[in-house]
């Protein structure tokens, strides 16, 4: 492995055409920077340099060699200045996991009025599922996580948003039509998110335990490709009031309760109880967790 040091000591000498000044510019003896090239020709088991008039003089090895330390040193200077602007902004990132649907229905503005306030503070969201941004703020990759059903006592949990499930339904299906009629589950096509989403599992949950029977289900991967089906009148979907407000108040969808309109998705705000809070941290939780109390 060649050494940093007397890599150093080559390019230096190189770029100067001089031992005396590239000894003048580490701050070291002319002896000490002729020590350290002779070392790196040795490891090199190549001969780097020859004297011309008294002036070194860099053999074809030396040449190629100059065009590496070249690129090293210039990543080095732009390591230390990325390393500078971390260390000016630290304490200003505030690093979040959460799921792509409460990124996309629940987040937004709440995030754009923070920033209004403290445009100092850089919030970067890290989107997956629930369980795989609950494990990111576990195992430290991520301060915060805005997560549904944590579940841990390891946790410090804020409860920020509560959303009540709501059935959809095409603007030509019977249900739109006559608010009083009966929604038979069995005998609809019924548009769920993939296993796995915490939507999908609270309604499965409640009608499980209401005693309802599912027909035939379709799987999608997001909420949009949900909204999209149903409007097609491929089926019906149970999904987040909040997902899917801007589709009933546009009236390309028709929303009515689901079930008892009791089951609701509680999304909290978690950050583990060991978490050091940078100032960036600390604006956060006192935006968004406000008036509520934590969940003990």
């Amino acid at each position: 492995m060649l050494n940093f040091k007397q890599l150093r000591a080559f390019h230096e000498v190189a770029k100067a055409d001089s031992v005396t000044a590239a000894a003048r510019k580490l701050n070291v003896s002319q002896p000490a920077v002729s020590l350290q090239i002779k070392a790196l020709e040795k490891e090199c088991d190549l001969k780097l340099w020859n004297r011309v008039h008294g002036r070194p003089v860099l053999t074809p090895a030396g040449v190629r060699l100059l065009g590496y330390t070249e690129r090293i040193f210039a990543l080095a200077i732009e390591a230390e200045r990325e390393m500078e602007l971390l260390r000016k902004s630290a304490g200003q990132l505030v690093v979040i996991s959460t799921t792509k649907l409460i990124a996309a229905y629940y987040l937004p503005t709440a995030i754009g009025a923070f920033r209004a306030l403290h445009s100092d503070v850089n919030v970067q969201l890290d989107i997956g599922g629930n369980t795989w941004a609950i494990e990111r703020v576990r195992s430290g990759a991520s301060d915060l996580g805005i997560v549904v059903n944590p579940g841990s006592r390891s946790f410090v949990r804020y409860p920020i948003y509560t959303d009540p499930l709501v059935i959809i339904v095409p603007t030509t299906h019977r249900v739109a039509l006559d608010p009083d009629a009966e929604l038979d589950f069995e005998q609809e096509v019924l548009i769920l998110r993939e296993p796995g989403s915490r939507t999908r599992a609270l309604a499965e949950e409640a009608l499980r335990a209401s005693g309802r029977r599912i027909g035939q289900i379709l799987e999608l991967a997001d909420a949009e490709a949900v909204k999209r089906a149903v409007r097609a009148g491929i089926g019906i979907s149970i999904i987040t009031e909040q997902a899917v407000q801007e589709e009933i108040e546009a009236g390309n969808l028709v929303g009515r309760p689901f079930l008892d309109g009791s089951t609701t998705m509680s999304i909290e705000l978690i950050y583990r109880k060991d978490r050091e809070k940078t100032r960036g941290i600390e604006h956060f939780l006192e935006a968004f967790r406000g008036d509520t109390t934590e969940v003990v």
